[in-house]
């Protein structure tokens, strides 16, 4: 059986692994955990995902800093959303939601102030 090449990018370098005989799912998998994998993306929010990333190993439930700007949250979001963390996802996108309802009935609330004080 020929030897099959494996070949994957690290910290920006091509790399190639022979191995003999075919390829299988777990030997492309001890590849990519055997390595490093360089990630290119904004690291702002990047404490946060890592922290839920260690809490959620350790199957802690601790609170996490929360942004309080919808921007902010988006941004989580989309993080999480790219690192595949379906769970932070969601809990950012109903605070996002939350955000948003909150600065709607601050809204209202400031107009209706605001037609009080000229009448």
């Amino acid at each position: 059986m020929s030897p099959t090449t494996i070949v994957g990018d690290i910290k920006r370098q091509r790399v190639h692994r022979q191995i003999k005989g075919k390829a299988t799912k777990s030997t492309v998998e001890n590849f990519n955990i055997n390595y490093s994998s360089f990630i290119d993306r904004d690291p702002t929010y990047f404490a946060i995902i890592l922290n839920h990333l260690r809490f959620q190993q350790q199957k802690c439930h601790i609170s996490l800093a929360v942004p309080n700007t919808r921007r902010a949250l988006a941004c989580i979001s989309l993080d999480a959303r790219f690192y595949g963390l379906n769970s932070l996802v969601k809990m950012y996108e109903e605070k996002r939601s939350n955000l948003k309802l909150l600065s709607v009935s601050v809204d209202v609330e400031n107009e209706i102030e605001l037609n009080l004080k000229d009448s």
